[in-house]
């Protein structure tokens, strides 16, 4: 009965080292296929990185070109406004001796008028800056201008 069980034991064995050694085959087989498909693919991008590479180059050098294009108009652009800035505060220095001179009727419609170039000169601030225009008040503190809401008009 031992050597029944010895037998038993060693064809166990004998089984186990077999079929490990088939896996082990199977995944060397598998392994081998990868290595081919990735020599191929390697070969592949290889060929065709050179293509990738100069299509990178001349899109960074578009970009590079629009970039500079646009800062120059903003700086047109920025030039265009402080100039519009320093009319509109101009037209500060000059209302009080207007005021002097001008006739009442006048004074009104010289009011809005000036009226809306402070409102374009807020509005060319708002626009160079980004930062929402402040008043100061009695107490010398900044306080955010709202708009003023209104109800409609039935």
């Amino acid at each position: 009965m031992n050597t029944n069980l010895e037998t038993a034991l060693i064809v166990l064995v004998v089984v186990v080292v077999v079929l490990l050694v088939v896996l082990l085959a199977a995944v060397l087989f598998q392994l081998w296929r990868s290595a081919k498909n990735m020599a191929a693919a390697l070969v592949t991008i290889n060929h065709s990185l050179p293509s990738i590479l100069k299509n990178i180059e001349e899109l960074t050098d578009n970009v590079n070109k629009a970039a500079y294009e646009v800062k120059g108009g903003i700086e047109q652009i920025s030039s265009g406004i402080n100039k519009v800035q320093a009319a509109v505060s101009m037209l500060d220095v000059v209302k009080p001796l207007l005021y002097s001179k001008i006739p009442t009727a006048m004074a009104g419609k010289l009011m809005k008028l000036l009226a809306l170039f402070r409102g374009m000169k807020v509005f060319l601030a708002v626009l160079q800056t980004g930062k929402e225009p402040a008043v100061k008040t009695e107490g010398g503190e900044s306080v955010p201008i709202r708009p003023v809401t209104t109800p409609d008009k039935i």
